[in-house]
């Protein structure tokens, strides 16, 4: 069992330690793999032809191992040392002259770079040219040697200049001697032919070498450090002379040889300055059959030398040279100025010796001697004038000088868009308006105003109080003068001047818009003054902050009305502006007078504006005049609400109120009708009661029946004085009050208040005589009061106040109870008796608020503010 044991355990030492190198080598065979993957191969061209191609690389981080194989299996590398590598910043260039056409592959290792970059292009090898050396000149020909060098040994071409230098060593001239072919990295010497060069001191000589390989050409120049000069004995003679003719004023100058006239291929002209006497200034080639030139004249030059030379069979004569300097001994002007109301021009001269000269003016001309110096005048014609004066300097060279002169003797046209003679404004300024010939200068009172390129003008003149001169004056370039004067009144318009200068006289109104809104204000004056004295004068027992508020209100309203009336009145005025503005009638008005329609368009503007203001207000009003109301409502609310049950009665008892009044209790507005239908039905129910008690009362104690009045008890206020009896219609009807009460003869009435008892009265309805009647007022008796009705006597009545009393009554001819109105409570219902004694006033209660009134003709409520009538 121990082998068997051993057996196993030794078996599974074997398999663990097969595993491990089996895992190791998997290691290394990954390894060796990812080692070999990290050089990669791509197709980097296939080019049609063989051509110079460079490839660029581009890295990021370092140089990555390249090797480019060509189509022949040749593999070019760095490494290698086979190909040219030109290193810049993370790029590198391979140069591969003669690339064959073919696919091309590289093969690279990025090593740590993410990503690297590979493109191509073609090039040209560079054909320099290294030395040219000028060895000397014998006779007619010069000796050169020069080295060219290139990628590669090949053959070029070559050409040699004889060429003119600026003093910056800029070709100028150039002319061909001699060409061929040559080959690179070797030295190569060439005699030139000069027999086609002109005579010259001062030659140089220029070699140009080229190169076409691959459709692409290269090229290089270079120029000889020596010059020479060359005599040709074969040269063609100088022409035999040029005119020239010098114009200062144009700053140029003419070249003429139509005089001297040759037979040649071409003429060369140029022309020197004291700076460069050795490189001409400027040149040109003239062909043949042209016998002059122009030049341009530099400002500061006053003195040059000019050549000319002319080619025949491709050689160049002897130059002609000439010196000039038409400023020495000669000064010439000409003084008028280009614009001139003279009929004459000024020439002043100075010479150092006599010279003819020639003045033309237009078609007139004139020969005179300058001698000296002196000054000479000659006739102008009108309007435009060529003057030119030409003087000799000698026989060869003529200066001109030329002006063009306008003789303007004419005064310019001025005038205005309207009247000037009478112009009155209410503005404190005024729009003149006008036109004068066009380049003119407008001054009014020496002030410049701009004109339009027509020669219109528009000058805004500020205006003083009352009247207002200014002098216009236009003055043309000539000198010539046009001045007119013009009066401008400020001030008040009166309105038949207005109704003259075509102010307001077209029926629109707008004269009346301020006695308009002084109308408007003057009405809401008086209308405010009325409705403040109706308020005051019936609400007087309100309180003073409700009358204030509703007064007011009122006033806002009052206000805001007529506002927004004036708005649409100035709006409407302000659209009729605005279509008479866009109308025929505008125009004419400009055809008038600019300062006639401008004031059109000011008035729209005024009223437009007018109309914001008053719309602004009436709004502002509006508002005022809600916030009031509501202010109203809250203070009539606050007033009307009953106090704390809990607190004191800050109410008074009212004189005649009933029981509920004393109470200080308030109804609500809208329940006031609904409680007063209820204590009227209540109070007619408890009346007829009362009288069916004192009725079986009076039969059970009598066996008669008698008539009983019912009690009534009313607080009153002491020393109040009695109010006056209320008329009351009953079922007879009756006289007029003045009429219908007469006191017998005889019969006496006493009247007592507080203690004092007074005597009886005898009161007579219809001429019957009545029983005395007592009245007491404070608790004391009275004697005993009859009322009769009808023509009847009564029993006697007794009227107490604060103790209870009977008065007994007839209605017609048998005795009967009296029959009372609903007695008067909270609710405030007004106590209506038809056979009442008239001792009291009856007492007016308001229909809408249910409390008591004390005048009986008041005509509005003063608690609530609201009619008694309705």
């Amino acid at each position: 069992m121990e082998t068997v044991r051993k057996g196993i355990t030794d078996r599974k030492q074997l398999l663990r330690h097969l595993t491990g190198a089996l895992f190791f080598l998997m290691i290394l065979f990954r390894m060796a793999g990812t080692a070999l993957g990290e050089e990669q191969s791509r197709e980097l061209m296939v080019l049609p032809r063989q051509a110079h191609i460079v490839v660029s690389i581009g890295y990021e981080t370092e140089m990555p191992d390249i090797t480019l194989i060509s189509p022949d299996g040749t593999a070019y590398s760095e490494a290698a040392g086979n190909v040219r590598v030109e290193h810049g910043e993370n790029t590198a260039f391979y140069f591969l002259p003669d690339a064959l056409a073919g696919q091309w592959l590289i093969r690279f290792d990025k090593k740590s770079n993410p990503t690297i970059t590979a493109d191509y292009a073609e090039y040209t090898p560079d054909l320099t040219i290294d030395s040219l050396v000028l060895k000397g000149v014998s006779g007619s020909q010069a000796e050169i040697s020069f080295h060219t060098s290139y990628a590669k040994d090949v053959t070029y071409n070559y050409v040699v200049y004889a060429v003119l230098l600026d003093e910056n060593r800029n070709v100028t001239g150039q002319k061909e001697l001699d060409h061929g072919t040559a080959r690179t990295g070797q030295e190569e010497n060439r005699r030139i032919s000069l027999s086609s060069l002109s005579s010259y001191e001062n030659y140089y000589l220029e070699l140009e070498v080229y190169l076409k390989e691959y459709g692409l050409e290269t090229y290089d120049t270079r120029i000889t450090d020596q010059n020479f000069g060359y005599v040709n004995e074969h040269q063609p003679e100088a022409i035999g002379g040029v005119k020239v003719e010098i114009d200062p004023a144009k700053l140029l100058f003419t070249m003429d040889w139509s005089d001297y006239k040759v037979s040649c291929d071409q003429y060369l002209a140029a022309f020197y300055t004291a700076a460069s006497p050795d490189t001409p200034l400027s040149y040109q080639s003239v062909e043949s059959g042209y016998n002059s030139v122009i030049f341009d004249l530099p400002s500061d030059v006053h003195a040059m030398t000019v050549e000319l030379t002319y080619i025949r069979n491709g050689v160049a004569s002897a130059p002609y040279r000439r010196q000039i300097d038409w400023e020495k001994g000669l000064i010439l002007s000409i003084d008028t100025p280009e614009n001139t109301n003279s009929a004459q021009a000024v020439i002043t001269y100075e010479t150092d010796a006599q010279r003819n000269a020639v003045i033309s003016v237009n078609e007139t001309s004139q020969q005179v001697v300058l001698t000296g110096s002196d000054s000479i005048s000659i006739q102008l014609e009108e309007f435009s004038n060529e003057v030119n004066v030409r003087c000799a300097l000698d026989d060869m060279t003529d200066v001109i000088y030329r002006k063009s002169i306008y003789s303007d003797r004419i005064a310019p046209v001025l005038r205005f868009y309207e009247k000037v003679d009478a112009i009155s404004v209410e503005e404190d300024h005024f729009l003149l308006t006008g036109e004068t010939e066009p380049g003119c200068k407008l001054t009014v009172n020496g002030v410049e105003y701009p004109l339009n390129e027509d020669g219109s003008f528009l000058a805004d003149l500020s205006l003083e109080k009352d009247e207002n001169v200014f002098s216009v004056i236009s003055t043309d370039p000539a000198g010539n003068q046009s001045a007119q004067n013009v009066t401008i009144y400020h001030g008040d318009v009166p309105a038949a001047a207005a109704i003259a200068a075509g102010q307001n006289g077209d029926g629109d109104g707008m004269g009346y818009l301020p006695m308009f809104f002084t109308m408007l204000i003057g009405m809401s004056v008086v209308l405010t003054v009325i409705v403040t004295g109706v308020v005051l004068g019936k609400r007087r027992a309100l309180i003073r902050g409700v009358m204030t508020v509703t007064t007011l209100r009122n006033v806002f309203l009052l206000v805001t009305g007529f506002l927004a009336a004036a708005a649409a009145f100035a709006r409407l005025l302000a659209e009729r502006a605005r279509a008479a503005a866009e109308s025929l009638a505008f125009i004419r008005a400009a055809q008038r007078s600019p300062q006639e329609a401008h004031l059109m368009l000011k008035e729209y503007e005024n009223l437009n504006r007018i109309f914001f203001v008053l719309a602004a207000a009436a709004g502002i009003c509006l508002v005022g005049s809600i916030l009031f109301m509501v202010l109203n409502r809250v203070l009539k609310k606050r007033r009307n609400t009953p106090p704390n049950p809990g607190g004191s009665d800050r109410t008074k008892s009212k004189p005649g109120a009933g029981p509920d009044s004393s109470k200080g209790h308030r109804i609500p507005a809208g329940k006031r009708g609904k409680a007063k239908a209820e204590n009227e039905t209540k109070q007619v129910s408890a009346d007829k009661q009362q009288a069916r008690n004192s009725s079986a009362s009076d039969v059970a104690g009598t066996g008669q029946p008698q008539s009983t009045a019912s009690e009534i008890r009313v607080k009153t206020e002491p020393k109040a004085a009695p109010a006056e009896p209320k008329t009351v219609k009953t079922g007879v009807p009756a006289p007029e009050t003045a009429k219908s009460v007469r006191t017998e003869a005889g019969a006496s009435a006493q009247v007592s208040s507080g203690a004092g008892a007074a005597g009886p009265a005898q009161v007579s309805h219809g001429g019957n005589s009545a029983a005395p009647a007592q009245v007491s007022h404070g608790g004391k008796s009275a004697a005993p009061a009859q009322v009769s009705h009808g023509g009847k006597s009564a029993t006697p009545a007794q009227v107490s106040h604060k103790s209870a009393a009977t008065a007994p009554t007839s209605h017609g001819s048998a005795p009967a109870a009296l029959a009372q109105s609903p007695s008067v409570s909270g609710a405030g219902s007004a106590s209506e008796n038809t056979n009442a004694a008239p001792t009291a006033p009856p007492a007016v209660f308001c229909p809408h608020c249910g409390k008591m009134i004390k005048k009986s003709k008041a005509m509005f409520c003063p608690f609530c503010g609201k009619s008694l009538r309705s």
